[in-house]
């Protein structure tokens, strides 16, 4: 029995009947000292389970905390009044003093387990520390625990009496039962903490979730932002002293959440704290959230071999959020810097691409910039299988704006996956255009337009919207599959296009089958969203291969 290795107890701690407990019940006729000697063991092995699963619990909760001060951190730098859904079975670290002291007192547990206690501790701290930075950065966080109502009386399954006189088993079922409550609402403190120091809210025993995101998301419908300015002795730093604040309005019949008070501790200068332009925009690109100060679209794709995937993303940038100068004989200029970061299943980044671009536009190429906006592709190069993020950040040099963008690609592992979907390739051509590709005269600027049409994807009625891909197959996979498309928009099936036959017939390599079709946006479709969907399956395959991408569909 190894409970608490890690955090100092020993991997042998004892747990039964010692040598001298053995000796001292030998010598007792009556039994007397044997029942006694039993419940010391039954006593220690429940303190030593309790505690191996406190440090289980220490060890969750210290992780999950990080990521949620993780994300805090991150959202510092938007502005305005921000919430967060924390989503946990319980964070057991803040005890309560009673049940702290007690455990801390208890003759059974080992003496080398003093560790546990100031992680509990540590635990309590970065708790405040969460608290402190979100109320600092007007973050409130809402709390939900997601094993819902928890009934914490007996089942039909257990046993109630287990050998014991009625009054016994009394006893010890009340002492359980309080033990279950006890149990759950400590393992709640927490998630009450969390929420109540930064006028957020807990969900707990409830089992509508849904209720919950409403809740959360109405609380940004509105707030008020209150300021007052402390006295000097309030960040007297010789006092570590925490601020407790009150608000109350004269409204009847009204909750006001607010957060609950602050340290002592006077927030660093900001402009002390504050980074360059370019340190900006290099931690723009690692942030976990979009910005649309510039937009940006962006298609990935992918093309593999047994070795080495090739990742190819084309990037549109709309020129309506960038800043033009005049210049010379009526042009039009501007400069922004791109970069673009390949990270992969483990969010490190393994590749990086940057480049800076001195637009000098002719007032016809200006007029052309506005409409269609700036498109540019990347390449990124990779032996790794699985999910590969590609995120690209652009910055206007002259506003100091910055958008970002982000796309996940799945590069199939083909010794396991039959089958996979390269991404697809979109292009738009009038029918007139349409009809002399169908007679072999594609246009001159089709290579170019295919870039645009792929990133941008927004296309008008009447016209047809052509789109390409390449299904990969294991080089061992026999299947005789079908490829088809369909059309959606707001979750509902616009059309489906006929089933195409594809059959697939082990090659020693892995096989790739390039595909494609085309169907007429049609001057009766509504404008907006829309969702074209390939799916590809076959009797071979376990589970059919899908890949959607959205377009938009404008008059």
């Amino acid at each position: 029995y190894r409970p608490l290795t890690s955090v100092g107890l020993s991997p042998f701690e004892t747990i039964g009947i010692t040598f001298a407990e053995q000796i001292a019940g030998n010598n007792n006729g009556n039994g007397g000292e044997l029942s006694q000697v039993g419940k010391t063991i039954s006593e220690r092995k429940n303190t030593v389970e309790s505690l191996a699963d406190i440090n289980r619990n220490l060890q969750v909760t210290a992780g999950s905390l990080g990521v949620l001060n993780t994300t805090i951190s991150a959202m510092r730098q938007l502005p305005g009044r921000k919430s967060v859904l924390y989503v946990a079975e319980g964070v057991y670290s803040l005890f309560s003093n009673t049940v702290n002291n007690s455990l801390r007192a208890d003759s059974n547990i080992p003496s080398n387990s003093s560790l546990i206690f100031s992680d509990i501790d540590k635990l309590r701290e970065d708790l405040r520390g969460i608290t402190e930075i979100a109320n600092r950065a007007t973050i409130a966080i809402y709390t939900l625990d997601p094993r819902g109502t928890l009934p914490v009386n007996f089942s039909a399954a257990e046993q109630m009496r287990g050998g014991m006189t009625e009054r016994e088993s009394g006893v010890r079922n009340d002492s359980s039962l309080i033990a279950r409550s006890n149990t759950l609402k400590i393992s709640q403190q927490g998630l009450k903490f969390l929420a109540e120091e930064t006028s957020g809210k807990a969900f707990i025993n409830t089992n509508d979730f849904g209720k919950s995101m409403r809740e959360t998301l109405d609380s940004q419908n509105g707030y008020y932002l209150l300021a007052y300015q402390p006295t000097a002795e309030t960040f007297d730093a010789d006092k570590r002293r925490f601020n407790k604040l009150s608000v109350k309005v004269n409204r009847p019949n009204v909750n006001v959440s607010y957060r609950s008070g602050f340290f002592n501790v006077a927030e660093e200068s900001r402009e002390k704290s504050k980074a360059t332009p370019e340190e900006t925009f290099f931690q723009k690109i690692f942030s976990p959230y979009k910005l649309t100060d510039v937009n940006l679209r962006m298609t990935s794709i992918f093309a593999a071999d047994e070795q080495i995937s090739t990742i190819r993303s084309f990037v549109n940038i709309e020129t309506g959020n960038l800043k033009f100068a005049d210049g010379a004989n009526g042009n039009k200029t501007a400069q922004f810097d791109l970069i673009a970061v390949n990270f992969n299943a483990d969010g490190i980044p393994v590749a990086t691409v940057s480049k800076t671009f001195d637009i000098n536009a002719s007032p016809q190429r200006y007029e052309k910039l506005l409409t269609e906006g700036i498109a540019y592709n990347l390449t990124f190069t990779t032996r790794a299988k699985g999910a590969q993020n590609i995120k690209v950040s652009v910055r206007d040099r002259s506003t100091q704006k910055i958008g970002t963008v982000s796309q996940t690609v799945e590069i199939p592992n083909f010794d396991k996956d039959s089958i996979g979907l390269s991404g697809l390739l979109l292009q738009n051509f009038t029918a007139a255009e349409w009809q002399n590709i169908q007679s072999g005269k594609a246009p001159a600027d089709a290579a170019s337009r295919m870039q645009t049409d792929t990133a941008r994807r927004q296309f008008k009625k009447g016209t047809v919207l052509s789109f390409n891909y390449a299904v990969y197959a294991a080089p061992s996979l026999r299947s005789k599959s079908q490829a088809q498309f369909t059309v959606f928009k707001d979750g509902k099936e616009v059309f489906k296009g006929s089933p195409e036959e594809l059959n697939i017939a082990p090659t020693g390599k892995m096989q790739r089958v390039n595909r494609g079709g085309a169907f007429l946006l049609g001057t009766d479709m509504a404008a907006g969203r829309y969702v074209l969907q390939i799916s590809v399956g076959g009797d071979a395959v376990k589970e059919a291969e899908i890949h959607q991408i959205d377009f938009e569909l404008v008059n």
